[in-house]
């Protein structure tokens, strides 16, 4: 055999074994890649079923093409179809667990359905996977193997209460569907309803089987009912088809009228045929707010291509929020299968695996795997947003877009979003504070093509009212019966005032109260307990918020300013008719403090100086006048003494400086003390007179009586007075002369009675905190927040002023006091700062003076040892010389000996 037959002969046998290993290798891969069953369960003729069916074969062909290239597992799709029955999807989930071996189910639809397939398969240990059942149930508690991979129904509650806040609608008819998807959101949506002061005046239950004749009714039912014209409606698209083009037709799309519909039909208004699209103009919408990405749109215009190939013969769908949940639910499943992978398990079943089985399917030995795979993936889902399945639910952030219907618009037109932070906004980022205003929305087109809000004019009938109200002995200002017996007063006219921006008509039969009590204590309490007994509808008048009282009734918001004081008489503080008034601007403790410091201030100097100067030199009687002197006369700047030592001239800087300031203040105090007005309180504190037990006055009747009493007052001081003249008779005698020293009661009279007396009395002390005036209602009464609400309203308005004016006049005192805690005098606790820091530094220069004294002792002592012994040999290197004229020096040794003028000694 020549050469060349030999390398083909090599080359042939390398080559096959090359193609046989290659095989090998690829027959060993193949048959590494596991199917993992997965079932598909939906209605292929609904608009889910056909986004979701299509979605998921899309999403598989980019897990495997991307992230997944390398798996071991491959996910297998198993489709049923459900036709929205709850047997069909049930007998497919059976067939599909036993015969085809699935390990998992994607899509039960509805609610109904999920809650079937979720015990089912938590029987069978078969994660169900839903991105369309939104309903409360089934629990993770009870259905553990249960995965919601879709926002929850519940979470939109709170955007259709905000609508309604936002809109300021009282009254909404609710239209929903008698099933489990339509009944589950309505417990959430009342009570958010009910937080926003809203009422559902009345529920629309329409079966769940679309019957078109059953659907007129309900409608005619709606159109009969004028009075309410605001509605919520919670319906499934097929049955929203009908009942849009019903209301349509019996004329409730037309001006006056207000529709919100929930992310139920919000969310597939985009796969609604135009028309009934166009019968629902001016529609508002909540639905489910889906992040513009990237991803995404590239994602739309591939499964459209995929939609109009497979689907000619239908219209092309649109692309909505259930379309991202079932990509996502897609690839999480495909992450987790290929977590649990575990091999020679993945097809068997283990019969023994649990004590029972349940219609007779083996329990799955990977279930356990694959549903903690699941709960534990986290991964970036088609809008970008994170994805992972915290409890077995979608990690959400409940975002919603509020969307307004107009003809033309499939898909309508985005007005505004909702989210939990931030309630309504115009950005989904926004950075304000939690808000619900019109202001926070884009104009919106309401049904009848209106820009203008609707405003229904609900129409009620009058309410007749029997109003009980107290006979006042004083301050009948605020309520009374006149000569003409029509029952008038502050008090009246601020109910009638509220009455009136109110939508109800009020018919008022103001009734008195006469128990053979009135003027004496717990007079008030009978009154309202009247109400409690349904002997009154409502109490007005001067009726004090109290939390005892609140047991039995409601309160309004109260119309008045709350608290208690006292009313003391003023006494004349004009301190020019005193004898030393020129010692008021500073306290006896400061003018103490000064004088003892200026004269300290004297003696330090005198130290300092007394002998280097002759002026503070002489007699003790002299030195003793030189220091007085000096000490005062720096008030005037009057020293004319010369200081030789630094120590004096720093004491007496230190000190003009502290002078000017006490003299500056002395004259901004003087003055202001001979301009202020001249009255002040007689008394400042209840306290005090309580303990020294003087007389104090009460109104009759008042709950004041009781609250001195906690107070610790004895009530053999408590002295009760009827009106204003009383008020001023007991308080000019005086606790000793049969009168009082103050009146306890609450501001609103306060004012009153000052407004005629402000010259001779005041109001003082500390106030005391109540509820003010408010009106009467029985407990659970409807109209308090009505009314409470209008009186925030009327408060500060134009209109209290005009009542307080006709009532209570100018309530401007004309010699106003304008401190209740009046005190002339500067304290030394205001100048505490700059005499410590004076005495501070004076103990300094003291202290510095005394050690310069000592060092110069001890130099001249130095100095008259060596003169003794000038011989006596000094330190290494220093020499004392002579100079020619006769002087001692102190020089270097070295330098010594080179001066030829200097003899070393």
């Amino acid at each position: 055999m020549d050469a060349e037959s030999k390398i083909r002969r090599y080359w042939s046998f390398f080559f096959y074994s090359m193609l046989f290993w290659s095989s090998m290798i690829t027959r060993d891969a193949a048959a590494e890649i596991v199917d993992v069953g997965v079932g598909v369960i939906l209605d292929f003729d609904s608009p889910v079923g056909i986004v979701g069916n299509s979605t998921m074969s899309i999403a598989l062909e980019d897990f495997y093409a991307s992230v997944g290239r390398g798996y071991r597992t491959r996910l297998k799709l198993h489709y049923r179809d459900s036709r929205s029955s709850v047997t069909e999807a049930a007998s497919a989930a059976l067939e599909l667990i036993k015969t085809a071996g699935v390990k998992a189910i994607i899509g039960p639809q509805t609610s109904e359905e999920a809650d079937f397939l979720a015990h089912m398969g938590s029987k069978a240990h078969v994660p169900v996977i839903s991105f369309s059942a939104l309903g409360s149930l089934p629990s993770q508690s009870q259905t553990p193997f249960f995965i919601r991979m879709a926002q929850s129904d519940s979470s939109q509650a709170r955007p259709v209460a905000a609508l309604l806040q936002a809109f300021a609608w009282k009254e909404v008819v609710l239209v929903h569907d008698d099933s489990y998807s339509g009944n589950d959101l309505i417990p959430y949506l009342t009570d958010a309803i009910q937080e926003v002061g809203t009422t559902i005046k009345r529920r629309i239950i329409i079966p769940p089987v679309p019957d078109e004749a059953i659907i007129r009714q309900k409608i005619n039912e709606l159109s009969a009912d004028h009075q309410v014209r605001i509605f919520i409606v919670h319906l499934p698209v097929s049955i929203c088809e009908i009942f849009f083009k019903e209301a349509n037709e019996a004329r409730l799309m037309e001006e006056g009228h207000a529709w919100i519909v929930t992310s139920r039909i919000a969310d597939l208004v985009k796969s609604l045929d135009l028309s009934v699209v166009n019968s629902m103009e001016g529609v508002l919408g909540v639905k489910t707010y889906v992040p513009e990405f990237l991803n995404l749109n590239n994602f739309q215009f591939r499964w459209k291509r995929r939609f109009r190939k497979e689907r000619p013969e239908k219209e092309v769908a649109e692309l909505d929020v259930y379309a991202v949940w079932a990509y996502d639910a897609t690839w999480a499943l495909a992450f987790a299968a290929e977590k649990a992978f575990v091999p020679g398990l993945t097809h068997a079943h283990d019969r023994h695996d649990s004590a029972a089985k349940f219609m007779d399917m083996e329990v799955s030995p990977v279930g356990r795997r694959l549903l903690q795979a699941l709960l534990s993936t986290r991964f970036n889902g088609l809008n970008g947003a994170q994805v992972s399945l915290p409890d077995g639910r979608l990690n959400s952030p409940n975002t919603f877009e509020i969307i307004n219907l107009v003809s033309g618009s499939a898909g309508g037109r985005r007005v505004g979003y909702w989210t939990p932070n931030y309630g309504l906004s115009r950005s989904v980022r926004s950075v304000k504070s939690y808000s619900a205003k019109v202001e926070d929305l884009a104009g919106i087109i309401w049904p009848g093509g209106l820009t203008s809000r609707p405003r229904p004019q609900i129409t009620r009938p009058n309410i007749a009212l029997n109003i009980g109200y107290p006979i006042k002995v004083g301050y009948k200002e605020f309520v009374m019966r006149d000569e003409r017996n029509v029952t008038e007063g502050y008090s009246v006219e601020i109910f009638g005032a509220v009455m009136d921006a109110m939508a109800s008509k009020v018919q008022a039969n103001f009734q008195p109260f006469n128990n053979g009590h009135v003027g004496r204590s717990g007079y008030y309490d009978d009154l309202i307990y009247q109400v409690y007994l349904k002997n009154y509808d409502a109490v007005v008048g001067d009726m004090t918020i109290i939390g005892n009282r609140s047991n039995y009734v409601d309160f309004s918001q109260p119309y008045t300013d709350s608290g208690i004081s006292m009313i003391v008489p003023v006494v004349d503080s004009d301190v020019t008719k005193k004898l030393w008034w020129f010692l008021v601007p500073l306290s006896k403790g400061l003018w103490l403090a000064t004088i003892g410091i200026s004269v300290l201030k004297g003696v330090l100097i005198w130290i300092f100086e007394h002998s280097k100067n002759r002026e503070f030199q002489g007699t003790k009687a002299e030195q003793i006048g030189k220091v007085l002197y000096f000490s005062f006369t720096v008030f005037m700047f009057a020293n004319r003494e010369k200081l030789n030592t630094n120590y004096a001239r720093f004491i007496s800087g230190l000190w003009t400086f502290v002078v000017f300031v006490l003299v500056t203040s002395y004259g901004a105090n003087l003055t202001s003390i001979l301009t202020v007005e001249k009255l002040r309180p007689k008394v400042t504190d209840l306290q005090t007179l309580i303990k020294n037990k003087e007389k104090i006055g009460y109104q009759n009747g008042s709950f004041v009586l009781e609250f001195l009493k906690e107070q610790g007052a004895a009530e053999s001081n408590l002295v009760p007075c009827g009106s204003a003249e009383d008020y001023a008779k007991a308080l000019s005698l005086g606790s000793a002369n049969g009168g009082v020293s103050a009146i306890v009661d609450e501001i609103p009279y306060i004012k009153v009675f000052l407004k005629s007396y402000c010259r001779n009395f005041t109001m003082a002390g500390k106030t005391y905190r109540t509820g003010g005036f408010g009106f009467v209602f029985p407990k659970g009464s409807p109209m308090v927040s009505d009314v409470s609400r209008a009186i925030l309203q009327l408060v500060g308005s134009d209109k209290m002023t005009q009542i307080e004016n006709k009532w209570f006049g100018n309530m401007t005192c004309p010699n106003p006091l304008q401190t209740t805690d009046f005190s002339y005098g500067l304290s030394l606790s205001n100048f505490s700062s700059i005499y410590l820091t004076t005495l501070s530094v004076s103990a300094i220069t003291v202290i510095a003076y005394s050690i310069s004294l000592k060092y110069e002792e001890r130099k001249r002592a130095r100095v008259v040892a060596e003169e003794e012994d000038p011989y006596e040999p000094k330190d290494q290197g220093i020499v004392e010389a002579t100079t020619d004229d006769g002087q001692v020096e102190v020089v270097d040794e070295i330098n010594a000996r080179h001066n030829e003028n200097v003899v070393p000694i």
